[in-house]
């Protein structure tokens, strides 16, 4: 699985809180990316999360000229409404075709909080699977990395092995036993993409923790350079500490390009932009960056 590499990948932001300099684009609370792999003259169209609202989710693919029949698969990053939100639209205007979708299957499990009051915060825009079915989804649930295709792949459960990467929220759910328990997210997954030198991770939140996260593509990859990192890095709410903690961290990797928007917060990506400069670059709605 990891002796295949991808020969350029391509990536736009077609779902985030800030919105960029293209114009007539809608930011929304969420994310969702487009990866445009290629292969040996093969070109596949991966989406990771389809944001929280479906309309402003299809309006963007239609202004940056994606058409959602051309969607190869779908991967869901964790099953929290702000990344799930648009997967029936999305769904509905492949044309019926069957569009595999790789989550964990903890992703569907009734997440809640009740700070400050209560209020859910997993899938709300459909039920079970098979209402997925119905509409051409083909759900591929595994704890274990996926290959996606050549050279791509999910990292599957996410080991926790740094200590100040912690999930800060009460997030809660009723076991299979009716008992409440504290959600510590392990449904959160990234993307992989292995180039010819090096790899780039593609998170949802990044729940997990981003040092954790680099840790296991580097573990499933044997590669020591990260050509880049992007997506939501989850440290809007962090403490300092956590923050430089991470910064920390993450300096010690040989890491090319940090892209972070959604969760991320100001404060972290100030923090980001100071610690690795030029390195450092704020998402927005719009954004494309291509690495081969």
């Amino acid at each position: 699985m990891v002796e295949e590499f991808v020969d350029k990948v391509k990536i736009t932001v077609l779902a985030d809180n800030l919105v960029g300099f293209r114009g007539k684009l809608f930011g929304q609370h969420g994310a969702s990316y487009l990866v445009e792999a290629l292969y040996k003259g093969q070109l596949k169209k991966i989406l990771v999360d389809t944001g929280w609202n479906g309309d402003a989710l299809l309006f963007n693919m239609t202004a940056l000229g994606v058409e959602p029949k051309s969607i190869d698969a779908i991967i869901i990053t964790h099953g929290h409404w702000d990344h799930t939100g648009g997967l029936v639209k999305v769904l509905e205007n492949t044309g019926g075709k069957q569009i595999p979708i790789v989550m964990h299957p903890q992703s569907l499990k009734s997440v809640f909080i009740a700070e400050p009051f209560i209020r859910p915060v997993g899938i709300i825009s459909f039920s079970d699977y098979s209402d997925l079915r119905k509409l051409g989804g083909y759900p591929i649930l595994s704890r274990d990395p996926v290959k996606i295709g050549p050279g791509i792949f999910t990292t599957g459960e996410i080991e926790r092995s740094s200590g100040f990467e912690k999930v800060e929220e009460n997030y809660q759910f009723i076991d299979n036993n009716g008992r409440l328990v504290h959600d510590e997210i392990l449904d959160d997954i990234a993307l992989v993409i292995k180039l010819k030198r090096g790899i780039g991770v593609v998170t949802g939140c990044g729940h997990a923790g981003v040092v954790n996260i680099v840790k296991k593509a580097i573990s499933l990859t044997k590669e020591e350079t990260v050509r880049f990192i992007l997506g939501g890095l989850h440290l809007a709410q962090a403490s300092e500490e956590r923050i430089s903690k991470t910064i920390e961290a993450l300096s010690s990797f040989n890491i090319e390009s940090i892209y972070a928007g959604h969760c991320t917060g100001l404060n972290a990506s100030c923090a980001l932009q100071r610690a690795f400069s030029s390195k450092f670059n704020q998402i927005y709605v719009g954004m494309s960056i291509e690495v081969s």
